[in-house]
């Protein structure tokens, strides 16, 4: 991974003269007694010292971001074998259980008051075709309670009638 100049220029602009003493000492040591510091060698060593620990810090964020991104990939394959997976198969058990019970709609004929009807009965009763939205006690009559829904307005034979009025042979 390449290290911009003027990052590692900023870095150290962002350094006081004593940080960047204490960098040095700590990297190369301290200047032996006698000997004059040298600033061009010494620029360059902090140069080196500032570069290598931008380099660890890229590095490190590059690991946490692949632990982080392997972290979510366990995530992922989580939701799709076990969510995803566990959904599904509750929809399809829920859909073959209403196919088990025939469906959300069965056509029951014509309306009997001497029977409850469960959600999803469907009757023809006062010129109409009703739709139980929930189950019904004995006698509730389509269009007199709340358990019914209209899902068609007349007849069979009234629709025949209407559409061959003089009573020819369909």
């Amino acid at each position: 991974m390449t290290i911009c100049k003027q990052r590692v220029d900023g870095a150290i602009a962002a350094l006081t003269e004593t940080q960047k003493a204490d960098l040095l000492d700590a990297h190369i040591g301290p200047v032996l007694p006698g000997r004059a510091p040298d600033p061009g060698a010494d620029a360059q060593y902090l140069r080196d010292i500032v570069e290598s620990q931008l380099r660890e810090q890229d590095e490190q964020e590059a690991n946490g971001l692949a632990k982080l991104e392997r972290r979510i990939g366990k995530l992922e394959r989580f939701i799709k074998t076990n969510l995803v997976g566990g959904m599904a198969e509750a929809i399809v058990d829920c859909v073959r259980r209403e196919l088990g019970n025939g469906g959300y709609m069965r056509h029951l004929g014509t309306w009997d008051p001497d029977h409850a009807h469960r959600k999803g009965a469907c009757v023809v009763a006062e010129g109409g075709t009703w739709l139980a939205i929930t189950d019904t006690a004995r006698g509730t009559k389509p269009g007199k309670g709340l358990e019914w829904r209209l899902i068609a307005r007349g007849d069979a034979a009234e629709a025949r009638r209407q559409l061959n009025p003089k009573g020819s042979a369909s």
